[in-house]
């Protein structure tokens, strides 16, 4: 898996196709669509100063850009490139390196993003759409020999062909959405900012006798709300950058020993007027990943789903998916009771006839009462060699990048519900 994994940093994710999120857009409209769409059929790149939005248009079809100093509609071309195009244009000029030339200037452990490493570099200029593939558990995706394995609409499977989407399938080619959290592709700077932001609230929580904050099982349903984000006073940190920041920082976060305990220590420092503060919390490693399920959903959009490739993709954007999916091996989940003990206020309207009253109770009790069926059902296709056009078989019970996919978007609808039904104050 090791070497898959190299394959994959080097073809920029590999699974990638014509329009970019977010960056200036170049696309190369003479690609003969009757023989195949590349996975990475066209680049897209940011200047140093980085203007974002501009319009994108391709083989997915049209969408409109937001602002940017390269104009709405991104200008320059660059050719057509196939999963292999992209791994030799990577190797040029680099030594020893898994970088591609989008990645820009190495980051922490030479991963680009590097996430608080510093500098004000973009953050992969040249992601495009990606399309959902085949995964293991641990977030990997799997290969066929040098290609990889498209789950379609149709709930069946095609393998690339030299790096590219057969044209016949491409229609059933499902784009991964990712929202607002491509945030993630901000500069490092911006984050760190975040982090600072986050962690400067976080260190007002109650300290322990040592004057340390340290969050573990004990006080965890105390400094978090119903979805797991952090509550300081009576606000939650509900900044999508910062929820971000901290997810990023808790899969990143280096183990110390604190009074013969192991912890995860988040830490950041701030200069003003020729000052530094330093801002430090400690994490139980047991609780990390209850904590980062609930940042990433807080950091995604209110009414979306989440998937295991939004979530893998976005970690490879951040630079920590190798930190994630070292920790999905053993990692648990259980809904009832990730939310058991959780109350929550909120205002209904039981019988639809525009009387309100306020409902306090269990959450998970109050959204069945209240809201139905909103849970979303994360799936974990079976790995296996697929042919082409074989449908794809699923697990009987989840495990590892979906079990965590399962208890983020479960989060995600927590949020949900509890903020369209908020009581006025």
């Amino acid at each position: 898996m090791k070497n898959t994994r190299r394959l994959f940093n080097k073809t920029a994710l590999a699974a990638a196709m014509a329009v970019a999120i977010g960056g200036i857009v170049s696309i190369d409209q003479s690609v003969d669509l009757s023989s195949g769409v590349s996975l990475f059929v066209s680049t897209a790149y940011a200047q140093d100063d980085g203007g974002h939005g501009g319009g994108k248009h391709g083989a997915m079809g049209q969408k409109g850009g937001g602002q940017g100093d390269r104009g709405a509609g991104g200008q320059g071309y660059r050719g057509g490139k196939s999963m292999r195009d992209v791994l030799s244009d990577s190797d040029e000029g680099e030594e020893d390196s898994d970088r591609p030339e989008w990645a820009g200037t190495p980051g922490r452990d030479g991963k680009p993003g590097g996430g608080n490493a510093g500098g004000d570099r973009k953050k992969g200029g040249d992601y495009g759409d990606l399309f959902v593939v085949l995964r293991d558990a641990d977030g990997n995706p799997v290969m066929a020999g040098d290609e990889y394995y498209i789950l379609l609409s149709d709930g069946t499977v095609v393998k690339t062909v030299d790096g590219e989407v057969p044209s016949a399938y491409l229609d059933l080619a499902v784009p991964v959405e990712f929202g607002r959290m491509n945030i993630a592709r901000s500069p490092a700077s911006v984050l760190e900012h975040a982090l600072t932001e986050a962690l400067s609230k976080l260190v007002t929580l109650p300290a322990n006798e040592d004057g340390l904050v340290v969050i573990d099982a004990s006080n965890l349903a105390a400094v978090t709300d119903a979805s797991g984000r952090f509550v300081i006073g009576d606000a939650s940190i509900d900044s999508p950058l910062e929820n971000l920041a901290i997810y990023e920082a808790l899969l990143t976060a280096k183990e110390v020993t604190v009074d013969d305990r192991t912890l995860l220590e988040l830490s950041v420092t701030a200069s003003k007027d020729g000052a530094d503060s330093v801002y430090t919390i400690y994490v139980d490693p047991a609780v990390r990943l209850d904590l980062a399920a609930s940042a990433i959903a807080a950091s995604s959009d209110k009414t979306g789903e989440l998937t295991a490739d939004e979530i893998m993709l976005i970690s490879s954007f951040l630079g920590v998916d190798d930190e994630l999916a070292s920790l999905m091996e053993s990692y648990t989940y259980d809904k009832a009771a990730a939310f058991d003990g959780e109350i929550v206020s909120v205002l209904v309207d039981p019988e639809g006839d525009g009387t309100y009253f306020t409902a306090t109770g269990d959450v998970l009790s109050l959204i069945d009462q209240y809201a139905g069926d909103i849970w979303n059902t994360v799936s974990q296709p079976e790995v296996m060699a697929y042919t082409d056009e074989q449908s794809v078989q699923y697990e009987d019970a989840l495990s590892g990048i979906y079990l965590f996919t399962q208890a983020a978007d479960d989060a995600v609808q927590v949020l949900e519900f509890v903020h369209d039904y908020e009581p006025p104050e």
